[in-house]
């Protein structure tokens, strides 16, 4: 399974130039991952915004140091939903 990021394209003028991508699997948004200007120790927030991800043992969200942190623990806590929702294998 590959997650893919595309820039999100916001239309307030306040987010130009802010650090913002929406989360695909395939050709579904399925979580966005963006830079937090009030937390610099912890400066990416993610989250899963598919509905009906809120299952026990699944974090839908979170802050991460890194952006290569945060892409891993969405994708971690996606592929979680998937195997729940039997829509893949665990591995």
């Amino acid at each position: 399974m590959t997650l893919r990021m595309r820039k999100t394209s916001l239309a307030s003028p306040a987010y130009l130039g802010r650090a913002d991508f929406t989360i695909y699997d395939q050709d579904h948004a399925i979580g966005r991952i963006f830079k937090d200007r009030t937390r610099p120790e912890l400066r990416w927030f993610w989250s899963i915004t598919m509905i009906g991800v809120r299952h026990a043992g699944i974090q839908t969200d979170g802050h991460s140091p890194t952006l290569e942190q945060a892409q891993a623990e969405l994708q971690t806590n996606w592929r979680k939903w998937l195997v729940s929702a039997k829509l893949e294998q665990q591995e």
